[in-house]
């Protein structure tokens, strides 16, 4: 039996299927105009195809004891830069795509462990590829999508002055006729749908043979193909609405015209592909290796590695806010009196008293912890705060131990052990994102306080809280006794068995 090409570019697909599985889960589905950061879902998705599509390049498989120190040491590399940036920044590790970023030690790893350090130079776009996911990467295209929808919208009303004589152009995104505006925003024309048209036809032009200058000419005709049809949906669209008015067919084509026109310029592209002088890869002689326990060995370290990694980031998910806002200028915009009744359907808190306490200058909150406030029979206190302003407890609290655990919904939650008054709490933190009315996001502290006492009374002894690697981000945890870390634990569990 031999080791051939075959069977490791199938397993580095999987492998990758499995790295990206994670990714996969937390990314929208649906390429949005109103969000641009939603074309991160195309090479995640195309990146396990993009693997198998490496079989084109001929390779000399070769493993040593050195290849697979590199690869582990790269993953693993990989693994401590992912959780500590996942502490460090919080959701926004997520909705920034940080993890897609460092993706490529990932894929080197893989490459290294499969295949050999000696081909990591053939894998250089499979390597690269998936760094596209993260909005950081093209923020400043991003940060345009405004100023393209001006640029669309002026285009559109210069053509359909040709259908109506009395159109006006109303700055920066309306134009009125007949007696009906539209607008022609962000989320009517927006600029994700041309990046993940180039983000689609790239990894099918690597496949193709030909010159690099060919491709490129193909993968820029496509992007100008999908501007075209979405600059005519719209104006198909607006003649239609100053012509009919607002009915539900023209809404219909409005919403679903996009996402076909999308499948639509792909399929052209590809079918024109020979025009450009594009070809498929001529067969190659398959390339066998005699099994060794290098090959045998590396197969296996790859598939522990990605499943490790798979554990490490399987309880992930985010909030998705758009990146292209600016979260630290924007407030939590409600005032005491309507904070509870803005906040009640997103903490679901239980059993609890809910306080929202400010200063009258909006710039600090002070809390007195003491058994006549917080009680086993009404055990919680909650608080959310606008992100600039800080909790304080009364001068004779302490802090004694803090733990911090990963958190679905992309941020880190800190539990801290604190006596106050002779008394003993557990304190719970986590900075969390509020949608607003506006659509807006916004940043607010969340505070929880429970009497240590409740952990007698009740919490959910079956709470999934704990990962094995919640010591990876708690380094000074490590010298706790195993009781402390129970309590801890306990303390954790019976917070989030109250507001979860």
């Amino acid at each position: 039996m031999g080791y051939s090409k075959n069977h490791a570019i199938i397993l580095l697909a999987l492998l990758v299927t499995v790295l990206i599985s994670t990714s996969f889960y937390i990314t929208p589905l649906t390429i949005s105009d109103s969000d641009p950061s939603t074309y991160a879902i195309v090479p995640i998705i195309m990146l396990p195809l993009l693997a198998l599509l490496m079989h084109k390049n001929r390779l000399d498989i070769r493993i040593s004891r050195r290849d697979m120190a590199i690869g582990v040491s790269l993953f693993i590399l990989f693994a401590l830069i992912t959780v500590y940036l996942r502490d460090t920044l919080q959701y926004m590790f997520l909705s920034y795509r940080i993890d897609m970023l460092f993706f490529p030690l990932a894929i080197a790893s893989l490459v290294t462990l499969l295949f050999g350090f000696s081909n990591l130079n053939r894998f250089k776009v499979l390597v690269i590829y998936p760094m596209l996911a993260s909005p950081l990467l093209l923020l400043p295209i991003i940060k345009l999508n405004m100023d393209f929808a001006v640029a669309s919208t002026i285009a559109i009303a210069s053509v359909a002055k040709l259908f109506f004589a009395n159109l006006s152009y109303i700055a920066p995104i309306t134009i009125s006729a007949n007696g009906y505006s539209i607008g022609i925003g962000e989320s009517c024309i927006g600029i994700a749908i041309l990046i993940s048209t180039v983000l689609f036809l790239t990894p099918l032009a690597y496949y193709y043979e030909d010159k690099l200058a060919r491709k490129a000419l193909w993968i820029a005709s496509g992007f100008v193909l999908m501007l075209f049809l979405n600059l005519v949906r719209m104006l198909a669209i607006t003649v239609a609405w100053f012509y009919y008015g607002p009915n539900n067919a023209t809404i219909a084509v409005h919403l679903f015209a996009g996402v076909i026109l999308f499948y639509f310029a792909i399929a052209a592209m590809v079918l024109l592909s020979g025009k450009y002088g594009l070809s498929m890869p001529k067969p190659q002689k398959k390339q066998k290796a005699k099994v060794s326990g290098a090959y045998l060995a590396g197969m296996a370290a790859a598939a522990v590695l990605c499943v490790f990694y798979l554990f490490l980031t399987i309880n992930y998910s985010s909030a998705h806010p758009q990146p292209a806002q600016s979260l630290s200028s924007m407030p939590l915009n409600i005032t005491n009196s309507s904070a509870m009744s803005f906040l009640d359907p997103l903490l679901r808190v239980k059993n609890a008293t809910e306080i929202f306490l400010v200063n009258a200058n909006n710039t600090a909150a002070t809390v007195g912890i003491s058994n006549a406030s917080i009680s086993p029979s009404n055990p919680i206190l909650v608080i959310i705060l606008h992100r600039s302003l800080n909790i304080s407890g009364a001068n004779t609290t302490t802090v004694t131990k803090y733990y911090n655990f990963m958190n679905s919904n992309g941020t880190i939650d800190s539990v801290y052990y604190v006596r106050s008054n002779g008394t003993d709490y557990f304190l719970y933190h986590s900075v969390k994102p509020f949608l607003e009315p506006d659509g807006s996001y916004a940043m607010s502290n969340m505070y929880d306080i429970l009497p240590a006492t409740i952990l007698n009374l009740t919490y959910d002894r079956n709470c999934a809280y704990y990962r094995a690697y919640s010591s990876m981000i708690n380094p000074h945890a490590l010298l706790y006794t195993s009781a402390t870390k129970a309590n801890l634990a306990k303390g954790y569990c019976a917070i989030k068995s109250l507001v979860d």
